[in-house]
């Protein structure tokens, strides 16, 4: 991880895939006749406040999150 990216080279299995479509619909109370989970390379990268993902080299997702900060002008977080 020194580069600053996050890979994943151990994939889900069949079994695992066919798992997270009735998770997923369950999770958010959807109903659907079909829901397929599809696989794709993801790369994540952090700079400061700014963290970046790309599902599929961004051809399939892009996703570019800010960190906001708090009022004591630090991040917030939650603990349990």
């Amino acid at each position: 991880m020194g580069d600053g990216f996050l890979r994943s080279k151990d994939y889900p299995s069949a079994a695992q895939r066919n798992a997270l479509a009735p998770i997923i619909l369950k999770t958010y109370g959807l109903e659907c006749g079909e829901l397929k989970v599809q696989v794709a390379p993801i790369e994540i990268q952090q700079s400061g406040d700014i963290v970046e993902a790309k599902l599929a080299d961004g051809k399939q997702a892009y996703l570019k999150l800010r960190r906001e900060p708090g009022s004591t002008g630090k991040a917030s977080c939650s603990r349990t």
